[in-house]
């Protein structure tokens, strides 16, 4: 039994806010058939929102194919539960929508049709789960108040979009969790949705939109429809050498590689996104029409309406653990110039700097979301990287930790480090690193050179020009390096130290003295863990907690001390890798509210420890989105395999 994709139609009227008898139009709103009418400020109007109820038919497992889906917004505001119509009939109320448009165009009110895009590669639309939104800043806006850049991170339970000014003002936010994380498609309608919730006012003003995904996460489209999946996605976790179906090409990909790349190169790992191209390439040579994209390029593909060679634009960091060069700004020669480099070399993406414009969003877009003509998508990130940008770390020794399930380290260096062993590379940032500062990239300009490029019949730069963007860089950019290690808060939690269990974790932290040692020597691995990569390489190790004091705040000093140990030393390994010396740590996560833990990592770490003041990863991709309207600098480059470069870059 098939069914076709499904459409959901929202009709919203505008009506003055000083419109006499307000109530008693708004009352009349349900009897056209409408679902659900909510009253919302929006700037100087109120906003009745309704949406079509659908028919809940059942497909032939008995499961209904559109279930409705209820959306809360915080602070009060809108709150209204949506169903999808079904394409194939769903609520014969639509056809009122066009009569009800008119009738309210002649009473002198707006009403704006909205449609939500069918599913591209799927019988079934899964519905969006719950989201919040918040307003923030003045309720009136016009556009002299200034340009707005809008953030959309696509992280691990989520996304979330924060609309900000030139100043990183946040003006609004809204976020979404995941229904299904590694669909494509709802990848697409959560960016269209969380687009559609910024208040118009807002959306008139927006001259910047920047993407950030999950590191690795990617898959293979058709380059004359990119939003056409042909294989994937293989998400950030995916590992293809512990995944049955990648598991034997896996293998296979993994021996090819050694063979060919650097020793101890990122790419070795079975999770890394070239390993997942090259296990589709070995399962199924790719075709001459597939792409590869990440997720963040995918989706941004997606806003700009690209189509055929050159639409997939991917950035520096996402691009890192595909093989890009991102010290000679060029696909390696390692790659290129080998017999597996040529089978794939035509399905890689261009590559631009963080932050630099890849192209103008689609007419549709700019059309259905009343965006300017002039509005652009700029290159983007991952998700991690995005978080820091957030915490406004711009000086090399510069570091943030994550205190999350597990320790993760990351710290602004004028070097790059990489040992795979340890699980550490490193990203460039180049203006990303001081998107607050005041070297930031030209982007009109970056857009007249990447535009006589590709006028020329280029799907790239040429190798010299690559080389003298980056020499003019080569001094200014800084290096993101980085490692994670399998200890972290889990084990508080697993423990029943955690904060959201009960207040012992608080109440035995304020007995603990952080100027003094505990004797335990824990190493508290996550349970069920074996292994650990960063500090050290051991694929043994195992989890140390014993012997166990009876007294629990002592055992709560061992465990704290441990997970702060470990940390210590993870920045030791990085500057022994060469990395600037560290000299300022923020803290992110739940570890970062423990005044107790602060003291004692500030005594072990040698350096100020605190608490960062951001870490929103939807955040930091509007102040990269923003980056050109803040400041003037270097050229932008943006890279790509071209026949050129296998003479020019021969190795590395």
């Amino acid at each position: 039994m098939t069914h076709r994709a499904s459409a959901s139609v929202t009709t919203v009227v505008y009506f003055p806010a000083d419109l006499p008898f307000l109530p008693v139009y708004s009352t009349c709103v349900p009897i056209l058939t409408m679902s659900a009418v909510t009253l919302g400020s929006l700037s100087n109007s109120v906003t009745a929102t309704m949406s079509i109820a659908p028919t809940n038919k059942l497909n032939s497992s008995g499961a209904r194919l559109h279930p409705c889906r209820r959306l809360c917004r915080r602070s009060g505001e809108r709150e209204r539960d949506h169903g999808r119509m079904k394409a194939n009939g769903g609520c014969r109320s639509a056809a009122f929508l066009p009569l009800f448009a008119l009738i309210c165009a002649a009473a002198g009110f707006t009403t704006t049709l909205l449609s939500s895009p069918a599913s591209s590669h799927g019988c079934v639309s899964r519905p969006l789960p719950q989201r919040h939104s918040t307003k923030t800043g003045r309720r009136s806006c016009s556009m002299s108040e200034g340009q707005l850049g809008v953030g959309f991170d696509f992280g691990t339970s989520g996304v979330r979009a924060v609309v900000i000014d030139v100043e990183g003002e946040v003006k609004f936010d809204s976020s979404l969790r995941w229904a299904a994380p590694d669909d494509p498609d709802e990848w697409l309608r959560a960016a269209d949705t969380l687009m559609g919730d910024v208040p118009l006012a807002l959306r008139k003003r927006v001259s910047r939109v920047c993407f950030s995904g999950t590191s690795a996460s990617c898959l293979l489209v058709d380059i004359h429809d990119p939003c056409r999946v042909t294989r994937g996605p293989r998400m950030y976790s995916y590992n293809t050498l512990t995944e049955p179906i990648s598991m034997e090409a896996a293998r296979r990909a993994l021996g090819a590689l050694e063979q060919i790349a650097p020793d101890k190169h990122t790419t070795l790992s079975g999770t890394s996104a070239l390993m997942k191209l090259v296990c589709w390439h070995l399962e199924s040579p790719i075709a001459p029409e597939e792409a590869f994209s990440h997720q963040a390029d995918y989706v941004a593909a997606h806003a700009r309406g690209a189509r055929g060679p050159g639409s997939i634009v991917s950035d520096w960091n996402n691009a890192l653990k595909a093989g890009f060069d991102v010290e000679t700004l060029r696909w390696p020669g390692w790659l290129l110039g080998s017999k597996l480099g040529e089978e794939i070399r035509h399905c890689l993406p261009e590559v631009a700097m963080p932050g630099a414009v890849v192209g103008p969003v689609s007419a549709s877009m700019a059309s259905r979301f009343s965006l300017p003509p002039t509005c652009s998508v700029v290159a983007g990130t991952t998700d991690s990287i995005a978080a820091f940008i957030a915490a406004d770390a711009t000086t090399p020794g510069h570091a943030v930790t994550s205190l999350g399930s597990t320790l993760a380290v990351k710290m602004l260096s004028e070097r790059r480090v990489e040992d795979a062993s340890l699980g550490v590379y490193s990203h460039r940032l180049g203006n990303a690193g001081k998107v607050r500062g005041a070297a930031t990239a030209k982007v009109e300009e970056s857009n007249q050179n990447q535009q006589g490029r590709r006028e020329r019949g280029s799907n790239g730069v040429d190798a010299d020009d690559a080389n003298a963007d980056a020499d003019a860089d080569e001094d200014a950019d800084l290096w993101l390096v980085g490692g994670a290690s399998n200890v972290g808060c889990a084990v508080l939690r697993v423990e029943g130290f955690e904060a959201s269990i009960s207040s012992e974790l608080e109440a035995r932290s304020s007995d603990i003295d952080p100027s003094t040692d505990s004797p335990l020597k824990y190493y508290p691995l996550q349970r069920g863990t074996v292994g650990e990569r960063f500090p050290t390489n051991d694929p043994l190790k195992k989890s140390i907690l014993e012997p166990r004091p009876e007294n629990r705040t002592e055992y709560l000093h061992g465990l704290l001390q441990a997970i702060a140990r470990v940390e210590s030393e993870g920045y030791a390994a990085l500057e022994a890798l060469g990395a600037t010396r560290l000299n300022r740590v923020d803290t992110a996560g739940g570890g970062a509210v423990n005044p107790t833990w602060m003291a004692m990592r500030q005594r072990m770490l040698g350096v100020p420890t605190g608490k960062a003041t951001n870490t929103d990863a939807a955040y930091g991709c509007a102040l990269l989105a923003m980056q050109g309207l803040r400041s003037t600098g270097a050229a932008v480059a943006t890279t790509t395999p071209t026949s050129s470069q296998n003479s020019a870059n021969g190795g590395t």
